[in-house]
């Protein structure tokens, strides 16, 4: 079995004899210098761990005084209700039927409720969750590798390698890819107990099989991206395994992944509903196959470049539609040079084979090809393709560099120093997510096209009420992309919290026209309808805004002030449909049980006017509007 370590020992314990070297003197054995093999083995397995352990904190304990980003960790986190109220049935209920975010992932979701049930509302412990994963992932590679290849060192230097890429940062440090670290869990897991069913001369116990099947299907319910996993399975029983070394021997390894490609198709078409629903197919418009094709290129090769000199790293690289033509063509030539090598030698060189197509294999379905988002590539989907090339590349050195170099002390030094490198190197990065500001700073400075950090930085200096700032990031960000929605909706935030309401519905009115399904487009009208007065304009786009979509608590909302602006307008009887419509979907919404109160007693109807008030009294005894008008409705008999 070609392996790493059994072709070229890189750190031995002992020397090896040569076939031209002296004949040693004998001499009285010294026991007390001299350490037995399974010592060092063991010695050298503790150190392994050890130096992952403590990269992996290095790197990433930092994070337990951060906070959130505001790009979907707060979907994931203190925007939904379902996860703020902890791991409880009804969340469970949720994480299982929920689309939200265009993927279906319940064990995610359920993994965030849980955070809120142990953790309270510290986003610190949530990210601390996220290196422990990390590490877990780490740790499971490190296994994996030795277990496959023998070697303690090479393994190591592979697992080092992922757990302190910068372009690991990203999936660790932002709590949204929560699910990318799951689901490679689950990957690594599957494939632990794949090799344990799958070896030669293994015990063919089928407990293992069906702890690979269970362990992917975990997987699948943390990110559906880990659909490429029979793949790779298949690529590790031809190195190190050698289960097939022909494409004949190939065809007779398929039957017992059938279960595992089931799987994969089944949660590949709810992905696929899901994206479509979401509208994450056609978010950047409709790119035909050419267009596609060439951003795919464009991504491959920005995915090689960074990997090998990880600068100038951001959340999210957005669709250009003019990528620079040569690095589409370097992409095209590597994606198609290297397979073709791969191929050719793939009987030579098995390592390069398998390694080599379980990074352009594991990145097809955020490739572009099929497109998921408004990115064209993005650092996190790089986590676990980034195995196998760094597979290739420990394969490359062990292969190409003589064995009296790597054991040198030269090599060592080298081999430390490129660690020490990419850990500085990850610590800064990781500095980046401290909070919002911070990150998308950073990012337009990097990438000062990047329209959804000019959004994100807009949002939040309107949070902090510093509207200039925020008014110079997405006139920025309108000044790259005029026809984004999201940018009209939320600079129009600006002119309506300077009081410049007029010049704030223009910009909705543009954000409704360029998106005219947004639910949050259609709620803000509504806010700025009402402040204008025109209360049944306001009222009807509430109502557009509930019918085209909104989380609960926002629908609850949406409901209220459309009641408030139905009572402006003085249609009271629609004004209580509205409140009790908000009442069924929040039943503790005080301020629309007091409005619907009020409401009955305008109309008279004073015994529903007093049971509303009585049970606004239980919630609070001291409002004085309850007390005075319970005080009117019980004596006025």
């Amino acid at each position: 079995m070609e392996v790493w370590y059994s072709e070229v020992s890189v750190f031995p314990p002992m020397a090896r004899k040569t076939k031209n070297a002296p004949v040693a003197t004998i001499e009285p054995p010294q026991p007390q210098t001299r350490i037995p093999e399974k010592a060092a083995g063991s010695r050298d397995l503790l150190i392994a761990v050890a130096a992952i352990v403590l990269a992996v904190a290095f790197v990433f304990t930092q994070t337990g005084g951060f906070g959130l980003v505001g790009l979907d960790d707060t979907t994931f986190t203190t925007d939904n209700v379902f996860v703020t109220s902890g791991l409880t049935a009804n969340g469970v209920q949720y994480a299982f039927r929920s689309f939200e975010m265009g993927s279906w992932h319940p064990l995610t979701w359920m993994s965030h409720m849980l955070d809120y049930s142990l953790f309270g509302e510290d986003p610190g412990a949530f990210h601390l969750e996220n290196a422990a994963i990390h590490l877990a992932n780490c740790l499971l590679l490190f296994f994996l590798a030795r277990g496959l290849t023998g070697g303690v060192w090479p393994a190591a230097f592979l697992a080092l390698l992922f757990a302190l890429h910068p372009m690991h940062v990203e999936p660790v440090a932002w709590l949204a890819d929560r699910k990318g670290l799951l689901a490679t869990l689950f990957w690594l897991a599957a494939a632990m107990c794949w090799v344990r069913w799958a070896a030669p001369g293994g015990p063919r116990d089928r407990r293992f099989y069906f702890g690979a099947l269970a362990s992917f299907a975990l997987g699948l319910l943390s990110k559906p991206t880990i659909v490429t996993l029979p793949f790779t399975l298949l690529l590790i029983e031809y190195w190190p395994l050698k289960r097939w070394t022909s494409w004949g021997e190939f065809a007779g390894r398929l039957p017992d992944k059938i279960p595992f490609f089931a799987l994969a198709i089944g949660f590949a078409g709810l992905t696929y509903h899901g994206q479509q629903e979401a509208g994450a197919m056609t978010m950047y418009g409709d790119l035909g196959p050419g267009a596609r094709l060439v951003n795919a290129a464009y991504g491959f090769a920005m995915y090689l470049a960074k990997t090998f000199w990880p600068a100038g790293l951001a959340l999210n690289y957005p669709i250009t539609p003019n990528p620079p033509m040569a690095a589409v063509a370097a992409g095209g030539a590597a994606a198609i040079g290297v397979s073709a090598v791969a191929l050719w030698k793939m009987r030579e060189w098995p390592a390069l084979f398998a390694g080599w197509f379980w990074f352009l294999g594991t990145l097809i379905p955020t490739i572009g090809l099929i497109q998921t988002g408004d990115q064209a590539f993005a650092d996190r989907y790089s986590y676990a393709p980034h195995i196998g090339l760094f597979a290739v590349v420990i394969a490359a050195v062990v292969r190409f560099v003589p064995s009296e170099t790597l054991r040198s002390t030269g090599a060592l030094a080298a081999g430390i120093a490129l660690m020490v490198g990419l850990a500085w190197r990850s610590h800064v990065q990781t500095t980046y997510w401290h909070d919002a500001i911070t990150q998308f700073e950073h990012t337009v400075s990097v990438a000062p096209a990047h329209t959804q950090g000019r959004q994100v930085l807009g949002k939040t200096y309107i949070k902090l009420k510093r509207y200039g700032e925020a008014e110079k990031h997405l006139t920025a960000g309108l000044a790259t992309d005029p026809s984004d929605a999201v940018t009209h909706r939320t600079i129009a935030e600006v002119w309506f919290a300077r009081g410049d309401k007029e010049k704030a519905l223009a910009s909705l009115d543009t954000a409704q026209r360029l998106a005219p399904l947004s639910a949050l487009t259609q709620y803000n009208r509504g806010i700025v309808l009402r402040a204008l007065d025109r209360y049944d304009e306001s009222a009807a786009a509430y109502r557009k805004a509930i019918e085209l979509g909104l989380l609960p608590e926002t629908r609850a909302e949406a409901w209220f002030a459309m009641g408030m602006s139905l009572n402006k307008a003085n249609k009271t009887d629609k004004a209580i449909e509205a409140f009790l419509e908000a009442l069924k979907v929040d039943p503790y919404h005080y301020l629309a049980r007091k409005n619907l109160a009020f409401a009955y007693l305008r109309l008279q109807d004073y015994v529903q006017s007093q049971r509303e008030f009585e049970l606004l009294l239980r919630t609070n005894e001291t409002d004085p509007d309850v007390v005075r008008s319970l005080s009117f409705l019980r004596n006025r008999r």
